[in-house]
Formats: C-alpha cells, structure tokens, sequence
C-alpha cells in the first residue's frame, strides 16, 4: 500500500504555493521541475490493466490525436492550506453514458488539443466548457506524465490545476453527468482498491481500480494519472529512515 509522507502539510505548501500560470506548451512539459522528479510510468502503471500498450504501433502514429486534461484540487481550508491528505480533493467527473467516446466513465475535465491551442489553453478551455469554472479561478502549477490510450488512439497531457473551496460547478449536461470530489484520504484506503476482470476488444484483462463512486469504478487513463499524482507525496524508499 502506498505510504503518504508524514510531511504532508509542508509537501503540499510549497506545491499549492507555486502561482506561475502555464502560459504555453513548453512550459507546460517543463513545469514538471516544480516537483523535481515525476514518479513517471512506474506510478502510472499501478493501475493499469493486465494488458496495455504503452505507446503507438508506427501504422498508427501520424493519427495520434492529442489531448489535454486538468487534474483540479481544492482545500476544505479557506486559506487554502492543508493539514492532512483528507483535506486535498480532486475533482472528478462522470460522463453521460450516451457519448460515444468512454460514456459512463470517470474523468478528469479536458478534450482534444485544437488547432492552435496548447496544452495549457485546451485543458483551461475544455474545463469551463465542462463544468463551468473559468481559467481566472484556476492555478496552474504542472504537467504529469504523458499517457498514450490506445483504444482511442490518443496521447493524454495532463495538467494539475488548484482551485478556491468555495466555487461551485455549472456542469454541461450535454456531456457530464454528475460532478465530485473525492479526497486523497479515500483513494489511499486500501478498501476502495479493487480488482475486477473484463473483456475489452476481445482481451480478457484484470482491471484495477478505485472504487469511491456509488455506481462507477474509477479506472484507466484516469486512475492512472490519479496514481501519479498521489506518488508526489509518497514515501520514497531511499529516504526512509533506518531504525537502529
């Protein structure tokens, strides 16, 4: 089970502290240095299912498509300081099952990158779009690891964003379905980890996930990006301390 640093408090502080706003793609894929080293696949592929490509095939890499999403958290505290991981939320979305692209499914708020749009301005653009929360609302702080899904044949950047306690959402119901935050606490209970096994494209797979929404299981390219963010706070092995 992962262990979260016992320095929580001060981790998040210098994280939530940085206000520097992605202005564009370059340094949206530098800003990870805010963090010094991302945990990269390794965390991602905690949940990741039993069969997984971890990059395209060359037949199919012109038709890449590419995406932006926005890994938003906000603070129970008005000052937006945190004591302990249960005052962190990540805000989370469910799509309507009628889309016709991953309906029914958990996620983060983002879409396609559009022609002459960055990472920045997509993920921003797709959020308000969404759920309503304007980018003057939102404080970017980062990109995470790039993720390839092959189902849909796109390159996923995601970004970490921090937004006030108090806003409230306006969800577009033409695509979302319910809005909700889920805290680090639950994500670390080793009673929301789950297994289950499915068959997708023909693939019989085990599929990890987190199970902390009524009706539906948090798990793919989501899950996966939620594992790397959580592993900023873990307990490195090196340094650890060695009891005499």
């Amino acid at each position: 089970m992962m262990q979260i640093n016992p320095d929580f408090h001060s981790l998040w502080h210098n994280v939530s502290q940085k206000t520097t706003l992605v202005t564009n793609a370059e340094d949206a894929l530098l800003m990870p240095s805010l963090f010094k080293h991302l945990p990269g696949r390794t965390a991602q592929w905690r949940m990741a299912t039993s069969f997984r490509v971890t990059d395209p095939s060359p037949d199919r890499l012109l038709e890449v498509r590419k995406s932006a999403v926005l890994l938003l958290v906000n603070s129970l505290h008005i000052d937006g300081r945190a004591q302990l991981p249960q005052d962190i939320g990540i805000i989370l979305t469910l799509r309507r099952a009628d889309l016709s692209h991953h309906g029914g499914q958990i996620s983060f708020p983002g879409g396609r990158i559009e022609i002459g749009e960055n990472i920045a301005t997509a993920a921003l653009r797709e959020t308000e779009e969404e759920i309503g929360i304007s980018s003057k609302h939102i404080t970017l702080l980062g990109s995470l690891t790039p993720l390839y899904v092959p189902v849909s044949n796109n390159y996923i950047f995601p970004l970490i964003g921090i937004i006030p306690p108090e806003i409230s959402f306006n969800p577009d119901e033409q695509e979302v379905a319910e809005v909700f935050r889920t805290s680090i606490t639950d994500l670390l209970n080793p009673d929301c980890m789950k297994k289950q096994r499915r068959v997708i494209q023909g693939y019989d797979i085990e599929m990890p996930y987190w199970d902390i929404h009524p009706t539906t299981p948090l798990w793919g390219a989501t899950a996966m990006i939620i594992s790397e963010f959580l592993a900023l706070f873990e307990i490195q092995e090196s340094n650890k301390k060695v009891e005499p």
